[in-house]
C-alpha cells in the first residue's frame, strides 16, 4: 500500500506590468549595482532622492511580523487583554469595522481610503509608501456569512491602497486573508488588516514549515 502523502500550493498573483518591471529590473540589477552600489529591490523603482526615506519606511515595516497571536485560540485573559490593546494603537494595524451591505461600497471603500491617507500624513509623515509591501488581512467570523468573496475585499482593499498609500512606481507584493475569531468582542470592530514588509508571507510560511519538519523529526527519534 502507498504511503499517504500531503502537499502544499501557494499561488502568487500579480500584474502583467508588474512582473515584467520585476524581469527588467532583474537582467539590470549588475549594471545597478555598479553604477548604484545597492541590491535593494525599491531603490531601482523609486528616484534617488527618495532612498532616504524608504530606508526609514522599510525599517518600520521591518518590525511589523505575522506573529502567533494573529490568530488567537487560547483563553489567556492577560494575553487578551494585551493583543487587543496592542492592535488598537498600533499605527500598522487597520480596523475598517464591518464589511458593507448592499449599496454601501461607496462608504466602505472611502472609509479604507482615508484611513490608509491618516496613515501616511500621521505616522509616516510622507507622501506615500516608498518601499513594496504586503497585507494580512481578518475577516471576523461573525461577519463571514454576510461578507462579499474574500477577493473582492482584496480588491476593493489594494485598489484604494494603489490611490492612497503606495508610490505609483511601487507594487503590492502579496496578501493573505482568512476568517478568524476576534480577540475583541466589540461589535464596531470587524475587518482587520496588518501592513507588512514585502517577502513576511513566505517567510512565515517557511517558518511554519521547518517547525513542522522539526515536530515530525521529534516524533520518529521518540518511536
Amino acid at each position: 500500500m502507498a504511503e499517504e502523502t500531503s502537499s502544499h500550493l501557494y499561488v502568487f498573483v500579480r500584474r502583467l506590468s508588474e512582473y515584467s518591471r520585476m524581469l527588467d529590473l532583474c537582467a539590470e540589477s549588475d549594471v545597478f549595482r555598479e553604477e548604484h552600489n545597492s541590491p535593494i529591490i525599491y531603490h531601482h523603482l523609486v528616484d534617488r532622492s527618495e532612498w532616504a526615506e524608504a530606508d526609514k519606511q522599510s525599517s518600520l515595516l521591518r518590525c511589523n511580523r505575522i506573529m502567533a497571536y494573529d490568530v488567537p485560540h487560547h483563553n489567556n485573559p492577560f494575553l487578551k487583554e494585551f493583543v487587543v490593546d496592542f492592535n488598537r494603537h498600533h499605527p500598522l494595524i487597520f480596523d475598517f469595522g464591518s464589511l458593507p451591505k448592499r449599496g454601501q461600497s461607496k462608504q466602505f471603500d472611502e472609509k479604507i481610503g482615508s484611513s490608509l491617507s491618516r496613515l501616511i500624513s500621521d505616522t509616516l509623515h510622507s507622501r506615500k509608501i516608498l518601499v513594496p509591501i504586503e497585507f494580512d488581512v481578518q475577516v471576523p467570523r461573525t461577519v463571514a456569512p454576510l461578507a462579499k468573496d474574500l477577493d473582492n475585499i482584496m480588491i476593493t482593499i489594494c485598489s484604494e491602497a494603489k490611490k492612497h498609500l503606495i508610490h505609483s512606481k511601487i507594487f503590492i507584493n502579496g496578501y493573505r486573508v482568512y476568517v478568524a475569531d476576534r480577540l475583541d468582542e466589540d461589535a464596531d470592530l470587524g475587518l482587520q488588516v496588518k501592513l507588512l514588509p514585502a517577502g513576511e508571507i513566505e517567510s512565515y510560511n517557511d517558518r511554519i514549515k521547518k517547525a513542522l519538519e522539526s515536530l515530525e523529526e521529534t516524533l520518529v527519534d521518540e518511536m
